[in-house]
Formats: C-alpha cells, sequence, structure tokens
C-alpha cells in the first residue's frame, strides 16, 4: 500500500475522509499535532481533509512525500526526567510539545546528542533532512536506566592503582628482558678469541696492543691490521666494522657493548687511556653516526673517569652528590 507523508503540521488536529461510500459517511484519520507529521494511504487522499483544532478544514493536496523512506535507528536513554538520543546520524530537526502543550524545536548536525524531557518522547518528531516523517517512538527503542551513581572514592582508586601497579609491572619485565638480553651478549662476549684463527696471534700482540698510549701507535695499528684481529672485528656484533661489513646500522645493544669493551680496555690501562684512544674509536664510527650519539649519552651515565680497574672488582665512583 503507497503512502503519502505530510508535514510538519502548522497546527494540531485529525484527518478525516470518505471512503466513497456517501457524503454521511466521513471517518476519522490518523490524528497530528502541531509540527508533526502524517502518513495518509494514497487511495484516501482524494476524499481527505486536514480538521485542525480551531475547526478548519483544509482540503488535502496530494505533497511529494518520500515513499518508504529509511528512518535512522537508534536508542533512547532514559535518565531521570530527560530522554537522551544519540548520536544523530544526519541533520535536522526535532520537535516536540511540552507539558504546557507548547511546541519546541531544536536543530541537529551529524553525531549531536539530543535531550528532550520525558513525557515528550511520545510525541516527539524526528525530521531529518533525506528521511522526513520519522516519527521517534517508530524508529527508536526507549531504554529506562538507573540513575548513574557518582563513584565513589574507593571506586576511583582501585581500578587506578590496579591499572598503574600493572603498568609498571610492564615496564619492569622489559627491563629485566633487556638485562637478560645483554647478559647473553655478555656471555658470549670475545669467544673467537680463543679459537684457532685469533688466538696465537692476540697472545703475540698483547705487550703491543697494552703499551700503546693512542690508536696512531705503530704498533697497535700493525697489529690491529693483521688477518686475525680483522676476521675478529669483522665477525663480532661489537665492532662497527662487522656493520659496515654487511652495510646495516649497528644495533643500540650492541653500541653499548662496544662501549663497555672500550671501558674495560681503558680501565686496566688507566691513566685517562679511555680519552686517548676515544678519537681513534670515534673514528671508527664513520659510517654508523647514530652510534656516536649512543656513546655520547652513555658518556654522560657512565663516565669513564670513574670508572676503574683494581684487579678484582670494577668500580664506579659517584660524584660529589652522591649520584
Amino acid at each position: 500500500m503507497s503512502i503519502k507523508i505530510f508535514g510538519p503540521m502548522k497546527q494540531g488536529g485529525q484527518v478525516r475522509y470518505n471512503p466513497g461510500e456517501g457524503p454521511e459517511f466521513w471517518k476519522d484519520g490518523p490524528a497530528f499535532w502541531e509540527g508533526g507529521f502524517v502518513e495518509i494511504p494514497e487511495s484516501l487522499i482524494s476524499g481527505a481533509v486536514f480538521r485542525y483544532n480551531d475547526n478548519t478544514e483544509v482540503p488535502i493536496i496530494k505533497r511529494d512525500g518520500k515513499k518508504g523512506a529509511k528512518c535512522p535507528t537508534g536508542t533512547v536513554k532514559v535518565k531521570r526526567e530527560v530522554a537522551r538520543f544519540d548520536p544523530m546520524p544526519e541533520s535536522g530537526t526535532v520537535l516536540y510539545t511540552e507539558g504546557s502543550g507548547k511546541v519546541r524545536k531544536k536543530l541537529f548536525k551529524p553525531n549531536d546528542v539530543i535531550e528532550i524531557p520525558e513525557d515528550a518522547v511520545e510525541n516527539s518528531t524526528f525530521h531529518f533532512d533525506t528521511a522526513p516523517g520519522c516519527h521517534q517512538n517508530r524508529n527508536y527503542t526507549i531504554v529506562d536506566l538507573e540513575e548513574e551513581a557518582n563513584p565513589t572514592i574507593l571506586e576511583t582508586i582501585i581500578p587506578w592503582n590496579k591499572d598503574q601497579l600493572e603498568h609498571i609491572e610492564i615496564v619492569q619485565r622489559l627491563c629485566l628482558s633487556l638485562h637478560c638480553l645483554m647478559m647473553d651478549v655478555a656471555l658470549s662476549h670475545d669467544r673467537s678469541k680463543f679459537g684457532s684463527d685469533e688466538y696465537e696471534t692476540f697472545l703475540r700482540s698483547r705487550r703491543d696492543m697494552n703499551d700503546a698510549s693512542h690508536g696512531d701507535d705503530t704498533n697497535y695499528k700493525k697489529w690491529y691490521a693483521s688477518n686475525a684481529i680483522q676476521k675478529h672485528v669483522t665477525t663480532n656484533k661489537h665492532h662497527p666494522e662487522y656493520w659496515d661489513k654487511l652495510d646495516e646500522e649497528m644495533p643500540f645493544i650492541e653500541i653499548i657493548i662496544m662501549y663497555f669493551d672500550w671501558l674495560s680496555r681503558s680501565s686496566i690501562k688507566g691513566n685517562g687511556a679511555y680519552w686517548k684512544f676515544r678519537d681513534y674509536n670515534m673514528e671508527k664510527l664513520s659510517k654508523q653516526p647514530h652510534a656516536k650519539v649512543i656513546v655520547k649519552s652513555l658518556e654522560e651515565q657512565f663516565p669513564p673517569d670513574r670508572i676503574s680497574w683494581d684487579g678484582e672488582f670494577v668500580r664506579f665512583t659517584l660524584d660529589e652528590e652522591g649520584e
């Protein structure tokens, strides 16, 4: 059955129609209110009138309605004495009648939240721009909600404490994972030196390498260029030469191990050896500029001048403020 939609109505009233059985057979059709919409079967329009509350009658003229217009659906959340409609699917107008009988109108945009008095919900009409005549009580479900109580202090504190403690535990576990990863790398540090390809060369070079006061020392450079030591630095990940050979960026953990490698050698040498070899070591990072930045940060966190080796323990001296 074809339906025509009319509205918004200028005032309240009722549709009257004659099914064609004679002038004495007028029948009452659907009622309507000011600002509302009314639907009438197209077959009855030719003999129907709008009878307004002031007793005037106006013949119904066919107007463009939107047959089968799809009205958005949603949920009305009723709290206290206010009905909340959210969110609006598109722009339009809501018309409703207050308890005093006064008609109110509210314009809305997509995603707006609309609140109207609860007692006006039944007689409210949502007029969407693309689907005029959508009656709220046919296209929305009303859900009665208990009044939301303000959370108590405990109800706020307990969940926050739980979230924060979980956050702290996760950070601690991640730090422990990083520690375990670094320890795994540390435990395998320089093992290749005890292999047949490197062992003899490192034995023979020990005195010259230890006696060198800087990286430009002739004997130091001679041994460093040897096949065995070049094999060592290009096959061990804590040396930048390993990553230069692969044309890849040196990872963060390997940079830390590299820095500690430098500290270890310089603390055994003593006499500020770290700074005497620093320029030489930093030149090795010419293809790893990001590593230079990390080394500078490590020098602040683990200052070479505060780290020493007494033959048994590594000592880290605190500054004057105890930090």
